[in-house]
């Protein structure tokens, strides 16, 4: 079914920006107040397999980067003194725990070039697991 797009002169109609956040402490800010999404570095199997676990990426010599994939964030904790990320993919129910999933927000990746080969492109600085945090942005509704 076409998505439903409200005429541009309804006078309700409004257009969300989205705020970009470059920054985790900015992130932990807004998630007081509602979901935030991200990027989260997709590695295969262990994306695949996590389960009720933590995913932290790349975790054998067998794990091959796929992609960034979306994802919400939903809720922050500290366990065992580690910062984890409570998220939902948008991957299906059978990932994680109905959908749901954790994610090591203390990891951190970089690809050191090797034999003349190039780091990937995110990669060659190091970087969290979730990156390119964002929500939409409302403009205040007119009454």
């Amino acid at each position: 079914a076409p998505t439903y797009r409200p005429p541009k002169d309804d006078p309700h109609a409004q257009i969300a920006s989205v705020e970009r956040l470059t920054y985790v402490d900015e992130m932990l800010y807004h998630l007081q107040f509602h979901p935030i999404g991200a990027s989260l570095a997709v590695f295969l199997p262990d994306y695949s397999t996590v389960k009720k676990g933590v995913y932290r990426g790349p975790t054998s010599i067998d794990s091959v980067y796929k992609c960034p994939h979306a994802v919400s964030i939903y809720a922050i904790e500290v366990v065992d003194r580690e910062t984890i990320a409570l998220v939902k993919s948008t991957h299906g129910t059978e990932l994680g725990d109905k959908g749901y999933f954790r994610v090591s927000l203390d990891t951190m990746l970089v690809e050191v070039p090797y034999k003349g080969k190039n780091a990937h492109r995110d990669f060659a600085q190091p970087c969290s697991l979730l990156s390119r945090f964002c929500f939409p942005k409302l403009p205040p509704r007119e009454v």
